[in-house]
């Protein structure tokens, strides 16, 4: 029985795909924002959020979220920038 209480790697589960992708996100993040100026006033310091929406029809009735965007907002003159993070994935900054 003793061999019951002893703790083993195996015994946790890991998503390294999900921390992986997070960590890359915020890599992401950071760098934006290291070179972000507004394209409208120049101001270097900017805020990025997220956000979903629904589209018509079914998948708003249903209230599926299938369009995601990142929203890129001037921290002076509140001018926003909107990207598709899947295109995101694609590029390097």
């Amino acid at each position: 029985m003793p061999e019951h209480l002893e703790y083993s790697i195996e015994d946790e589960q890991f998503e390294p795909n999900d921390v992986l992708a997070d960590k890359q996100e915020n890599d992401r993040e950071v760098q934006i924002a290291d070179s972000f100026q507004c394209a409208k006033c120049g101001h270097e310091e900017c805020e990025i959020n997220e956000g979903a929406m629904t589209g018509a029809g079914l998948s708003n009735i249903l209230d599926i979220n299938y369009q995601h965007y990142v929203f890129i907002s001037c921290a002076k003159c509140g001018f926003v920038e909107i990207y598709n993070p899947n295109i995101w994935k694609e590029r390097t900054y």
